[in-house]
Formats: C-alpha cells, structure tokens, sequence
C-alpha cells in the first residue's frame, strides 16, 4: 500500500471512530474497529519492514558477489565466477555467458557452441531477466531439433559496441525476486568485459605502431634499442612514483612510441650525437633538428581513449618544467607526467648511450648533469625519484 493509501484509510477509520463515539453507538463496537484499524496498521508496518529487511539483505548479498567477481586476477576468471553466483542464487543447473561475435566466454561446466548461438541470435530480448521453456524455444527456433535443457531463466544487456550479452540460467528452481539482482551484476560485470576488449584493442594498436617503429629501423641504427631503454627506465620511474595501473600502461606504451615521429622525419646521425653530449648541445640539436618529430609522432597515435593520454605523453616530451621547450611551451605540471617522466629516461639514455662512445658518462655522472637541470628542463619529483635507483640498477638500464 502507498502512502497516500495509507493516510486516506487512516482518516477513514479515525472518522468512523468518532462518528460512533459522538452517536453514542455501542462502545465495545467502537474498541473492535480501534482494534481492527490498529492492526491493519501494524500488520502493515511489520510487512514493510520484512520487506526493507529483505532488501537490505538483498544489496548486502550482491555486495558480497560482487567483490568475489571483483577480486579475480583476470577478466575471464571474473566472467566464470559471475556464471557461478548466479547460478547458485537461482539454484539452477549450470550457467553460461555468452557474447554476440564471439559466443560462449565463460562456464560453470564446458560446452558446445552452436545451440548458444542459435538460441541467443534467434530469441526476442523483451525484457532484461525473462524466462524460457524449451517448448517455446522449439517452437521459435525448430532447427534446434533437440535442446539437454527444459527451462531457462535469461539475463541480457548491450555493450557500448551495441554486441549482446547473455547470461543463460539453466533449469532454475522456481525462485523469484533475484531478477534485478541478477541484473545488476550482469550489468556490473559487463564494465570488467568492456574494459578487457578496450585493453585488448589498445594492445593491437600498440603492436602495429610499435611496427611501424621497427620497419623504420634499419640495421645498425640505435632507434628502436633507445626507445626500449626509455621505456624501462621510465617504468622503473613511474612505479617509484606510485603510478596506478591504467598511468602505468601509458607510460609503457608512450615511452617506446616517444620518437616513432622519426620514422616520417629521420634524424642524421650526427646531429643526433650532438644532442647526447651535454644538456647544451642537446637543446641546440633539438632545436635545429627535432622540432617536428613530437607532433608527428603524436599523429599518428590515435586520440581515444587510453590512446589519448599515450598522444599527449608523445606530443609533449620535448616540453621543459620551466616552460623553454615545445611544441607549445608548457611550463611544470601542465605538462602531462608520462611526459615529465620520459623526458628524464630520454635526457639519461642519451648522455650515457647515445652520445659518441668517447663521450659517453656513467651513470652517476648522468644523473649529476640531470640534476643540474632539476627545476629548469626537468620535474624535481622525477628527479629526486632518478636519484633513488641504484648505482647497479641504472647500469643495468644502460647495458640492456
């Protein structure tokens, strides 16, 4: 009953009290409505406080579910575990989920394929939690000539891409009120799905640009083996500087792609030494030769999402804290941090690698010259974080 209801059967009963009270009717008439209205009123209460109660141990069930999903180390592991739970709250048989242009991605016991397929692809989605007898399946779909199920409880909803996801519930028990549960944490799992696709997506994008930046590498030249110093000097960096997971895999991806703009604009060689010497005569070196290869690199990486951070990590790596850099100037902390931190790797693999054999310094000598510049050209956060790795660490970076 809804408030309103209950306010107007409330002004109701009060009414009728009084009317008999001030008729003078039968008194004991008047003390059995009381009581009549009194309990309607409490047995009310006390069903909707089982009800709160009910939804109470609802959310604090699915909470539990969902940081059992949360807590596997892999997407797919988490996909199975949602298959499990599910299956359990409906005391069903076994359980599937099953992707559009993929099929079946996780089970509680392994199966075929191509009945999923079938059914998924065939059956009307008129609802988020619906159910399915196998006698109306077969009617709908009769090239299904035999199906090992005789109901179904089925759970869907729809990935960015517009790809259905199906949680198919085999041979429930007649349990109801876990519709919405089931979901919610389809729904939630769902986010876990997307995520891995997108991180699977940026792995292939990486790979391809990482190839580009191999074709461009002939034999002999420095370039590539350069961009994966950067790349491991930058990470051993980002993870003193307690980056997160998702900053981590920029920086890993932005570091080897920092100078893959030289694969559209070649630097000489010589020019290229020049930079490595000293921080001096690696401005004017820059300044004269590699002005462009920022923005060309960036333009060739993508500008969605994780991509975009990976484009303004490449873009802006030229950039100096106190604003004398480019290609725009930027000064301290607009200057993105996968950029701050790979403009330190960049600077420390071309004094001690890059630079002409008899010019080359170790690597304490490396980071003393880096120092020097702390505040100037570089972030003194990253810096003071350079500064913490060891003597043995460093030469390690050096000779990979």
């Amino acid at each position: 009953m809804k408030p309103r209801q209950i306010i107007l059967v409330g002004l109701v009963i009060t009414a009728l009290c009084a009317a008999l009270i001030l008729s003078d009717y039968v008194p004991t008439l008047v003390v059995a409505l009381f009581a009549l209205g009194l309990g309607m009123v409490l047995s009310y209460y006390i069903a909707l406080s089982q009800q709160r109660g009910n939804l109470i141990g609802d959310i604090d069930t699915r909470d539990r579910i969902w940081e059992k999903i949360q807590a596997q180390c892999d997407t797919r592991a988490a996909l199975r575990q949602l298959c499990i739970w599910s299956n359990w709250l409906v005391g069903g048989e076994d359980s599937l989920l099953w992707l559009e242009g993929q099929g079946i991605i996780a089970e509680t016991s392994p199966g075929g394929d191509g009945e999923w397929t079938t059914l998924a692809g065939g059956i009307a989605y008129g609802s988020q939690v619906f159910r399915l007898e196998k006698a109306e399946a077969l009617k709908k779909l009769p090239e299904l000539t035999q199906l090992s199920w005789q109901d179904l409880m089925v759970v869907n909803d729809t990935l960015t891409d517009g790809s259905r996801l199906v949680l198919f519930l085999i041979n429930p028990e007649l349990k109801s009120g876990q519709e919405d549960m089931l979901f919610r944490l389809l729904h939630d799992t769902k986010y876990l799905l997307e995520r891995d696709i997108a991180s699977q997506e940026a792995h292939v994008q990486y790979r391809m640009l990482a190839g580009i930046a191999v074709n461009a590498t002939e034999p002999g030249e420095s370039f590539l083996d350069h961009s994966k110093r950067v790349q491991e000097l930058a990470l051993a960096l980002g993870h003193r500087l307690r980056l997160q997971e998702e900053e981590i895999k920029v920086l890993e991806y932005a570091a080897l792609l920092h100078d893959i703009g030289k694969a559209m604009n070649p630097v000489d060689d010589e020019l290229q030494d020049e930079q490595a010497s000293e921080l001096e005569p690696l401005e004017s070196g820059q300044a004269a030769i590699n002005r462009d290869h920022a923005s060309l690199g960036a333009g060739l990486i993508p500008d969605s999402g994780l991509w975009h951070e990976v484009r303004e990590a490449v873009l802006y790596h030229h950039e100096r804290f106190d604003g004398s850099g480019f290609p725009q100037g930027l000064p301290k902390y607009d200057i993105p941090l996968a950029a701050r931190i790979i403009a330190v790797a960049d600077v420390f693999d071309a004094l001690t690698k890059l630079a002409p054999e008899e010019e080359r310094l170790h690597a304490q000598a490396a980071v003393a010259v880096i120092k020097r510049a702390t505040g100037i050209w570089f972030d003194p956060l990253v810096v003071v974080a350079l500064e913490e790795i060891d003597s043995a660490e460093l030469a390690a970076f050096i000779n990979s």
